[in-house]
């Protein structure tokens, strides 16, 4: 900054220390201050990745047809929230466990009969 032209006195040890503190304490402030930027950069860049992930991925799930969104357990209406989980890491949309097979079942008021529900599900010919 600036020098005082002083004489010699036996304050210059401690103005000397005092000096070479105050480099120490700004050079660490810059240090900080660089890596705090730093970081911040990189925090946006990540953010950044995941949004561009997020869309690709509601590109993708919003080009499947309808039958196929309903075979893992989606509707049109979650594909943003199920793209926001996949992206962030959260677990709050799951495809509903996969159903047991179907058995053909026997109409239990008609003796040999099959029921409603199985014929539409696996298809009685």
């Amino acid at each position: 900054m600036f020098e005082l032209n002083l004489p010699p006195s036996n304050l210059t040890p401690y103005l000397r220390r005092v000096r070479s503190e105050r480099a120490e304490t700004v050079a660490e402030m810059l240090r900080a201050g660089i890596v705090a930027i730093g970081e911040r950069i990189a925090a946006l860049a990540a953010a950044r990745a995941r949004r561009r992930l997020r869309r690709q991925t509601v590109r993708d799930l919003r080009s499947l047809p309808d039958r196929t969104l309903r075979d893992i357990g989606l509707s049109r209406s979650q594909i943003w929230a199920v793209a926001d989980d996949l992206v962030n890491g959260a677990t709050g949309h799951r495809a509903p466990p996969s159903a047991p097979p179907y058995r053909t079942a026997v109409n239990e008021n008609r003796p040999g009969r099959r029921s409603a529900v199985t014929c539409a599900v696996a298809g009685c010919g």
